[in-house]
């Protein structure tokens, strides 16, 4: 699922169905917020150790896994989405 919703050009792929089910894997406790140190397991087998701080710091702000910082479903769609527009934006542009 993951990676049809990344390379998909036609529009058809779930986006966001994709996040509500990525925020509900990193959710481990069912509080309905995800913290960092939730995240970072998940986010370091999508995007290995090189990438692992520069995503933590897209989603949450911060790599500090000792922050206190966690994310409702709403702030944690709202950085995803963030994230994937700032991406598209490089790629076109180079």
């Amino acid at each position: 699922m993951y990676h049809r919703c990344r390379v998909d050009r036609t529009g058809y792929e779930p986006r966001r169905l994709f996040n509500i089910v990525e925020f509900m894997m990193n959710d481990r406790d069912g509080s309905g917020s995800v913290s960092v140190e939730e995240a970072m397991q998940i986010l370091y087998l999508r995007f290995g150790k090189g990438l692992l701080d520069t995503q933590l710091e897209e989603i949450f702000g911060t790599s500090d896994t000792n922050s206190t910082k966690d994310l409702s479903l709403t702030e944690f769609l709202q950085s995803v989405t963030t994230s994937h527009v700032k991406q598209l934006r490089s790629k076109l542009a180079s």
